[in-house]
């Protein structure tokens, strides 16, 4: 799943091998179970530029990378809302966590601070 199953799904079509069945409108991917797909190729060498002095050539499988990674990005809309109530939860737990220590150790140094020193019971006559 994920981005690697949409790169490998941008990147699988080929001619259909002999034996396989394709119907008519259908086109042959190698990574689509079933291996018949009604989505023509979208992706051809050269049918995009980047910008001037990006090194990056326009391949197929660096479209295919682009296409998935962008999917992945625009898909995880929530994630800073999420990371910054995890951020603020933490803060919560921790100072709660400290809150309790100390009163603990308030409420309850008298019976931390008493020695107890046992000894024997007098024998029964």
């Amino acid at each position: 799943g994920g981005p690697d199953y949409i790169f490998h799904l941008l990147t699988a079509y080929y001619d259909a091998p002999e034996g396989a069945k394709v119907g008519e409108g259908q086109h042959f991917n190698a990574y689509f179970p079933g291996h018949s797909i009604g989505m023509a190729k979208a992706l051809y060498p050269g049918v995009m530029e980047y910008e001037e002095g990006d090194d990056t050539t326009p391949t197929v499988s660096q479209m295919a990378k682009d296409v998935a990674e962008f999917l992945e990005w625009s898909s995880a809309q929530y994630n800073d809302d999420r990371m910054r109530l995890l951020t603020k939860f933490s803060i919560a737990i921790g100072l709660l966590a400290m809150g309790s220590y100390f009163l603990q150790r308030r409420y309850f140094a008298r019976d931390f601070s008493k020695r107890v020193i046992y000894s024997e019971l007098p024998k029964r006559k």
